[in-house]
């Protein structure tokens, strides 16, 4: 999944490195993230709602990842035509004047367009000895 990028006013200058968490949640299906980046912490890994945690820029770089093996997976194995997937962002209330939790969420739709692999076949021309 690409395109995913969080924003929050308060989070520049010298709060810049405050923590600030995102959760991905999926209606259906599995949710993986995958990344070498140490400064974001990744919870409930590899199910329906992930959590990440660290600075700001850390966390969009993390959701920005597109390589093979790098980046955030979905996979729908009960093989729906369609999910949402929710992203909620928190500033674990750093900024309130209260101490209070603000945050936002966000759905994406992801449409799954099923595609019909050929079927291969290949045969051992050898013939079995006995």
């Amino acid at each position: 999944m690409t395109g995913i990028q969080v924003a929050d006013v308060d989070y520049s200058g010298m709060f810049a490195s405050s923590d600030i968490q995102v959760t991905l949640s999926a209606d259906v299906g599995i949710i993986n993230v995958v990344t070498a980046n140490a400064n974001v912490v990744i919870t409930d890994n590899n199910s329906g709602a992930v959590v990440l945690s660290g600075p700001i820029d850390d966390v969009n770089a993390v959701l920005a990842e597109m390589a093979v093996t790098d980046g955030v997976f979905y996979s729908n194995p009960q093989g729906t035509e369609n999910a949402e997937i929710t992203v909620t962002t928190t500033d674990l209330g750093i900024f309130g004047d209260d101490g209070s939790v603000q945050s936002d969420t966000d759905t994406i739709t992801v449409n799954i367009n099923p595609v019909a692999n050929a079927p291969t076949l290949t045969l051992d021309l050898r013939p079995n000895a006995v």
